[in-house]
């Protein structure tokens, strides 16, 4: 008896098979990092100094963007199994608000080659507007669309459109498609292909180019709903870090900081 008490232990110890929400991350940040790379110092940097524009350097960009199209429904998928486990819903919209104000000025200098710029916002208020949409539609119907009334699901939606819309005139990255896609993770989270359907359906309405990251849903079909081994906050502060490394390197490089 005991030693099968000892087998149940060691089994229960054991490692859970399938991906953890840290490798998800990984990949995300990854992908994140050769976009922006590519971004600023070959678009905002090695083109903007005068270089040629050539078709094969055209290519490569294009390849490498292709890339970071991977990041974005990782990101977008892990907020909302964060809106599921995190304590206080809040908090966590309030602290991606927080690193989007704390990103912005790096984010201006990297991409927009200016210290304050309105036109283009970071992503941080994209899903931080994506998360307020949820929470709010959350509230509404009480975790139960079908069954809530009418005017409780016209609201719902109309706080989702809210969002959507103030991610349009604040210009923020991905812009209200961002939000409608983090609005379909939550609505499809246990159904893998209207999931899937609906967020690519979305994001290729944006840009054909984001089609590069269908083979973002595999490893979701793999996600073993553990956390894995993570920083917390190293990866809320690594956005606004290497988006500042990079604007020095091209400053170093190209002599191009800002305008």
């Amino acid at each position: 008896m005991q030693n099968n008490e000892n087998l149940t232990q060691l089994h229960n110890a054991a490692p859970a098979k399938g991906i953890p929400a840290s490798i998800l991350k990984q990949i995300a940040v990854l992908s994140m990092l050769v976009d922006h790379i590519t971004a600023g110092l070959y678009d905002r940097g090695y083109w903007a100094a005068g270089n040629p524009v050539t078709a094969q350097g055209v290519k490569i960009y294009k390849i490498l963007r292709g890339v970071g199209r991977i990041a974005f429904p990782i990101y977008c998928f892990l907020l909302i199994e964060g809106y599921f486990h995190t304590r206080n819903k809040w908090k966590y919209f309030l602290r991606l608000a927080l690193f989007g104000l704390v990103s912005e000025i790096p984010f201006d200098i990297c991409f927009n080659k200016s210290y304050f710029y309105m036109d283009y916002q970071n992503v941080y208020f994209t899903l931080a507007l994506g998360l307020l949409g949820i929470i709010l539609f959350d509230t509404l119907t009480e975790g139960d669309f079908i069954s809530t009334s009418f005017l409780r699901r016209l609201g719902a939606l109309a706080c989702v459109g809210g969002c959507a819309f103030a991610a349009h005139l604040l210009k923020t990255d991905y812009s209200f498609y961002g939000v409608l896609v983090i609005f379909f993770f939550f609505l499809f989270r246990k159904q893998e292909m209207p999931r899937a359907f609906s967020t690519l359906g979305v994001l290729c309405v944006l840009s054909s180019l984001e089609l590069v990251s269908v083979i973002d849903y595999a490893a979701f079909h793999f996600y073993n709903g553990r956390r894995g081994r993570q920083r917390k906050y190293f990866y809320y502060i690594f956005y606004p870090a290497h988006l500042l490394i990079i604007a020095v390197v091209r400053l170093l490089m190209y002599g191009i900081f800002v305008r």
